[in-house]
């Protein structure tokens, strides 16, 4: 599940460089594949070879002799350095086909969407530049030192069949951070991780999702933020990622009841686009101090206050929903959650909720008992980022944290504004 606030917002907005404008991936990569289809054809008429096979400019990070050690290749079925994937070995990547129809705002999204992409690619130069076993941030996200060098020979085969794969506002295919989002997602299984992002991708594309940050309403998104989650960003936990703070009794459930679905499913992808933005600004700052931190983050959500007005029926089916959303489309961003102060009725609720949740985001949810609270949070993140009434000292916690409550009617009014 995702979770985001409007501070977090201008920090994403703030961390992203201006750009020139440029054309689409999707239309980009097809004219490079039929440049280079070109090319071969007249340099198979010269040779007068019956046929001869294209093929796309290897990166660096293939070209490097050094990037898997032999051991690797063998033990996981990889190709050396500098070969191609087998076509039997997964599915056709090919660039999907843009829709007949698309939404209006698709049509003059490229500037903009340009600025993003660009950004974005920059980011993942600096990691595709280096050897891919110098790839630290997999052993953070894989604590565990054994499967380091499968996952660094899975990366590479993933990388190799994205390869073609269009990009879309954070996801771009040959970024081996976000192939590695993917990959733990679905077990280290390159098939099943491949299978996902084209998923991703179309779904992105459908929605018009690379359009969220330049295009949606900022302004109206930035104010239902205050009384969505009411969350904060508060700091860093004990390992430099980033600390949210979620007070969902806060919430006023029915003024929020009466909002539009649509805009509601809107908001979730709004949040989730800006919490990649500021994983990748976080990310920017730690590399300035030398550390590899803001792949993903830890979550702590205080239930107090909550009581059975959140057990609406209309609005359990639509955040199951949401959670879909948020699983299915953005993989392997929360680090932990820590739920604090739940009322006696959350096991059953919890309960309800488990099947629409990824196996491996339930993993990642601890709820302490009420004398635990606090060690327990205290374990993982520094006094300074955990509210007074949970034990710590935040500072400035009354305008951080958003106070939530009744929803102004002007903004349940503009959730139906096309």
């Amino acid at each position: 599940m995702i979770f985001f606030h409007s501070g977090l917002k201008e920090l994403a907005a703030n961390g992203w460089p201006q750009a020139k404008a440029e054309k689409p991936a999707e239309k980009t990569t097809k004219k490079a594949t039929e440049k280079t289809a070109k090319k071969a054809t007249e340099k198979d008429t010269e040779k007068g070879a019956e046929k001869v096979q294209p093929a796309p400019k290897a990166s660096k990070i293939v070209q490097d002799g050094d990037l898997l050690p032999q051991k690797c290749v063998s033990e996981h079925n990889c190709e050396a350095p500098g070969t191609s994937a087998s076509s039997s070995a997964a599915p056709a990547t090919e660039p999907m086909k843009e829709p007949d129809s698309e939404p209006e705002a698709e049509e003059i999204a490229p500037v903009r969407e340009a600025e993003l992409l660009r950004a974005l690619k920059g980011s993942a130069a600096s990691v595709q530049a280096a050897p891919l076993e110098k790839l630290e941030t997999s052993k953070v996200a894989v604590p565990d030192p054994g499967k380091h060098e499968e996952v660094a020979c899975k990366l590479r085969r993933l990388r190799q069949l994205a390869e073609g794969l269009p990009g879309s506002g954070w996801v771009q295919p040959q970024d081996l951070r976000v192939l590695l989002r993917f990959l733990i997602a679905r077990q280290l299984n390159v098939e099943r991780a491949l299978e996902m992002l084209q998923k991703v991708l179309q779904w992105r594309q459908q929605h018009g999702v690379s359009n969220a940050l330049p295009l949606w309403d900022k302004a109206l998104h930035e104010r239902f933020d205050r009384y969505f989650k009411c969350l904060a960003f508060t700091g860093t936990d004990l390992d430099g990622d980033p600390v949210i703070v979620e007070r969902c009794g806060k919430v006023h459930v029915q003024s929020l009841a009466k909002c539009s679905e649509d805009f509601l499913r809107r908001h979730v992808i709004y949040s989730a686009e800006c919490v990649l933005a500021s994983l990748e600004r976080s990310r920017q700052e730690s590399c300035k101090d030398g550390t590899i931190r803001g792949f993903q983050f830890t979550v702590v959500i205080d239930l107090e206050e909550i009581d059975m007005s959140f057990a609406d029926r209309r609005l359990l089916a639509l955040s199951k929903a949401m959670g879909r959303i948020e699983s299915e489309n953005y993989p392997e961003v929360l680090k932990r959650v820590i739920v604090v102060r739940a009322p006696w009725f959350f096991p059953a609720v919890f309960q309800m909720f488990k099947p629409f949740m990824d196996p491996g985001t339930v993993a990642k949810i601890s709820v302490p008992k009420a004398h635990e609270t606090r060690d327990v949070l205290l374990r993982h993140v520094p006094a300074t980022a955990i509210p007074k009434d949970l034990g710590g000292c935040l500072k400035d916690e009354v305008q951080l944290l958003p106070p939530g409550g009744v929803l102004p009617q002007d903004i349940i009014d503009r959730t139906y504004q096309k």
